[in-house]
């Protein structure tokens, strides 16, 4: 791998059938990617949100003691734009464009990054808001 400028891994996504509270799937990962930042985090979808078309984003942080903890939701910054724009990428089926780390280790020559998967929607031009 090669270094990115500008680029650095503050947290990872999963999936799994019972949502964030269950993340021993993927724990040393996220401890790892926690270990080489200040504030590692990791995200996953809330199933039965996206059923009642709320808000579904959840995730946890790892602390100084290095203990995970729950995201708070008024740290979550989100508009009616991002939202709008994650719908109709999920209806799209933009997901199905996504080129993850396992894709690139069988082929090398498949970006992970995926620089190109908005181009030419309206979510590329989105800005992103301020962190408090």
């Amino acid at each position: 791998c090669r270094t990115l400028e500008d680029v650095e891994i503050v947290g990872i996504y999963h999936a799994c059938a019972h949502g964030i509270g269950d993340m021993s799937a993927v724990k040393v990962i996220a401890d790892k990617v926690a270990s080489n930042t200040t504030s590692g985090s990791v995200w996953t979808i809330d199933i039965a949100k996206v059923a009642q078309k709320q808000f579904a984003l959840k995730g946890m942080w790892q602390g100084k003691e290095g203990e995970w903890k729950p995201v708070s939701n008024e740290s979550i910054v989100s508009d009616d734009k991002a939202l709008e724009a994650t719908k109709n990428a999920i209806g799209e089926l933009k997901y199905l464009e996504i080129v993850d780390f396992d894709d690139h280790l069988t082929d090398a020559s498949l970006n992970w990054l995926n620089p190109t998967i908005f181009q030419k929607d309206p979510i590329d031009s989105m800005s992103m808001p301020a962190l408090l």
